[in-house]
């Protein structure tokens, strides 16, 4: 592949397509401009036999009732989740929502996505059921990340100020989460290893039980369970807790069949990276394989 040169830190996915498994595996690359080598020898991985791409068809939808014998529900707002549009990572189009009028709004910060449906009135004894089909687009992800110090992890921007304070579910001034991110960091010798060493002590310390509701890293700490909600959580808490930027992302899994699933982003270098607290995988940052909606 012949590519023109671009600043250090432009990201390539280039495409190629392999029928034989046997091709699995760490290969090296060259990028050249035609002329001369623009960067030294690279390394990168395949896949694991998974498709680059997948397109799936996403039903989503939400029903309310109106529980009452003779009172209506007046001027009721609802908003559903639409997938996100993540560069590199994922779209969506073609959207059939089940209603006609219809508005979709936007955060200011994170572009988070809602269809948005105002109800004038729902009747007693009644439900109505706002719905959307739409087909989602998503890649693979191999991640080639240069590790830094852990102190170079550390916020210093004020656009990302919100992604080091404590929220909801994410208490990361509690002092049993303070005390173990100090841990873990002073033993961290790289970002990589601070990563590495959050998502092992997490799922050495944590046992893995579904929980009926998203109970928090507070919780998942003081009582040492949790499902993905909760790791994922304790993730970004314990980050937080020593200003590393990190957040949320919610969605659907795919293994025998789609699952709600929640995994974390943290900021390295200039980009967000996916972190998955719950994977089994050893790598500090492993391939996010094309089976997952955010």
């Amino acid at each position: 592949h012949k590519i023109p040169p671009t600043p250090e830190n432009f990201e390539y996915i280039i495409q190629m397509n392999f029928n034989s498994k046997m091709l699995r595996g760490r290969y090296k690359i060259l990028i050249s401009n035609g002329k001369k080598l623009w960067k030294n020898v690279k390394e990168f991985n395949f896949l694991d036999g998974e498709p680059l791409s997948k397109a799936f068809k996403l039903k989503y939808s939400i029903e309310i009732k109106n529980p009452n014998d003779n009172t209506e529900i007046y001027d009721l707002k609802v908003l559903l989740s639409l997938p996100l549009l993540i560069p590199s990572f994922q779209k969506f189009e073609g959207l059939k929502p089940n209603f006609k009028d219809i508005k979709i709004t936007e955060d200011a910060f994170d572009g988070n996505k809602w269809l948005v449906k105002h109800f004038r009135k729902i009747a007693p004894k009644s439900m109505v059921k706002l719905e959307y089909e739409t087909i989602v687009s998503v890649r693979g992800i191999t991640y080639q990340i240069q590790d830094i110090t852990k102190e170079e992890m550390v916020y210093r921007s004020e656009r990302y100020k919100r992604y080091i304070l404590p929220e909801r579910h994410i208490e990361s001034n509690a002092t049993a989460i303070k005390s173990i991110a100090k841990l873990i960091w002073d033993k961290s010798t790289s970002s990589l290893d601070f990563i590495k060493n959050v998502k092992e002590w997490i799922q050495t310390n944590i046992k893995y039980r579904p929980q009926e509701k998203e109970m928090g890293a507070l919780y998942a700490i003081n009582n040492r369970i949790g499902d993905c909600t909760e790791y994922a959580a304790v993730f970004v808490a314990l980050c937080r807790a020593v200003n590393v930027p990190a957040r949320l992302i919610a969605g659907f899994l795919k293994s025998k069949k789609w699952n709600r699933h929640a995994w974390a982003e943290v900021y390295i270098k200039n980009k967000w990276i996916q972190v998955d607290p719950s994977s089994k995988k050893k790598e500090s940052i492993p391939n996010i394989t094309p089976t997952r909606i955010a």
